[in-house]
């Protein structure tokens, strides 16, 4: 009879659907699953305060496995805009999105940043979102 079934008895990782960290300068948000826009919003923010980011900031959010954009409304994206441009220093934010959903929204997210001030670019692959940030 065996007792062990060969799996570690360390407990599983609780699944974060929005985090950030820092490399070579570029603050890296990674977004999946589902998750609140302002919950979004608060990792951005705190992402700011982190040692270690360029300055003035470059930041590459990739939400290309979000299942969360296609519930955000034009609300939605105009509060996000105007929370860039209050929010953040004068930079650049990269957003890798997935499907054409999702790249259609960050895109219209993208002209209601420019209207308020921020620069932010929407790329299909994290390749070329990073060649632009640099």
């Amino acid at each position: 009879m065996s007792h062990g079934s060969g799996r570690s008895s360390a407990p599983r990782e609780e699944h974060v659907p929005v985090r950030a960290h820092i490399e070579e300068g570029v603050i890296r948000i990674v977004a999946d699953g589902v998750y609140g826009s302002q919950e979004f919003l608060q990792v951005v923010h705190a992402s700011l305060e982190q040692e270690g980011r360029a300055d003035p900031p470059l930041i590459l959010c990739d939400v290309s496995r979000s299942a969360s954009l296609e519930s955000r409304t034009t609300g939605d994206l105009r509060r996000a805009a105007r929370f860039y441009a209050e929010h953040l220093p004068p930079g650049r934010m990269a957003v890798v999105a997935g499907d054409d959903l999702a790249y259609g929204l960050m895109r219209m997210l993208g002209a209601f940043s420019e209207a308020e001030g921020a620069e932010l670019r929407v790329f299909r692959d994290v390749r070329s979102a990073e060649e632009w940030l640099r």
